[in-house]
């Protein structure tokens, strides 16, 4: 009876562990599936003439091109893309500019069009400075009329009768008018600046400022966020600089970002790096300190506010600096993207 008893006790130990280890089983959450990895994408953008053209009449074997203009460099041509009306063979190549296409920079094999539509054209990435530059096209002969254009006041490069093959440097040829539907892919995406830069793009005819006090201009975003990851400085001459964005409290209020100090070689805009720094709508400033080096800061007159401060001891720029206000745009912006 005793051994009875003692046999069921232990069946009903056993019973209740399986019930229990089932439960735990049941309750225990199925282990996450990883993240899927996400693949970046270029931020791209593009220049040139994105439009169908109503208009076709080109003539084949000849090299068809327009200008257009880097304002803020450097960029990357990654690929080109050209309207099509139909089916038909096309080449194209971006070319550097002497009053007309000159030296092929970067060029596309033969496409063949199969219809009506924007074709796509590899080319090797090709890094292109601030300067003009020419977007040619060439339809095979045979091809029939398949590019398209509009009648406009661009100017408009021709030049042939050309063998159908890779696109030759400093074409022989003449100027009409028309935007050719064609258009280039850069990236970083451009423009990359919601427009225009923020700041004062110019080279001013002024100098003067003190060394060793931080100069500053006001500037306002209006349509972020954006991102800020490089300033620029003009300098007329060599010398160190450094220069911040702040925050504003009726003037250069807290840091946002600061570059390392720059060792300017000479006459030019120098480029500041600085960390990836978002900014929302509102007011900012540019500030700028060369140090020791007077003179080779450049601005305008104008009605601008300038903001100055002094004197400072060479080294990293600081919060809530203590100053006076004037007028003058300096030579500096900042480059953002969205």
């Amino acid at each position: 009876m005793r051994r009875s008893i003692l046999l069921t006790a232990l069946l009903l130990v056993l019973a209740s562990m399986t019930i229990l280890q089932a439960c735990k089983k049941k309750s225990s959450p199925a282990a996450p599936a990883p993240a899927p990895t996400a693949t970046p994408t270029p931020d791209c953008g593009h220049y040139g003439y994105d439009t169908i053209g109503a208009l076709s009449g080109l003539s084949t074997n000849y090299l068809q091109a327009n200008p257009w203009t880097v304002s803020f460099g450097p960029v990357t041509v990654t690929r080109l893309f050209v309207y099509t009306g139909g089916a038909g063979e096309i080449r194209a190549a971006v070319y550097s500019d002497s009053s007309g296409p000159a030296s092929v920079l970067t060029q596309s094999a033969s496409v063949s069009a199969t219809g009506a539509g924007w074709q796509t054209l590899d080319v090797p990435d090709t890094v292109l400075a601030a300067g003009t530059y020419w977007l040619g096209v060439e339809q095979k002969n045979g091809s029939g009329n398949i590019l398209r254009y509009d009648n406009s006041g661009t100017t408009r490069f021709y030049a042939g009768s050309l063998a159908w093959g890779a696109l030759p440097d400093i074409p022989s040829g003449a100027n009409a008018t028309g935007s050719i539907s064609a258009y280039i892919e850069l990236c970083p995406k451009w423009p990359c600046y919601n427009g225009s830069p923020y700041g004062y793009a110019t080279v001013g005819g002024l100098s003067g400022l003190a060394a060793n006090f931080l100069q500053a201009n006001p500037f306002t975003v209006s349509s972020g966020p954006v991102t800020a990851f490089k300033l620029a400085v003009y300098t007329g001459g060599a010398g160190e600089i450094r220069a911040a964005i702040y925050s504003d409290s009726s003037g250069p209020a807290t840091v946002l970002a600061q570059s390392a100090p720059v060792s300017a070689t000479g006459t030019g805009w120098q480029t500041l790096d600085i960390p990836e720094t978002p900014l929302a709508n509102g007011t900012y400033w540019i500030g700028i300190e060369q140090n020791g080096s007077a003179d080779i800061l450049h601005y305008d007159n104008s009605g601008t506010a300038r903001f100055y401060a002094g004197a400072l001891a060479w080294g990293p720029l600081m919060n809530n600096p203590s100053g006076s206000s004037s007028s003058g745009s300096l030579s500096t912006y900042v480059e953002t993207c969205p």
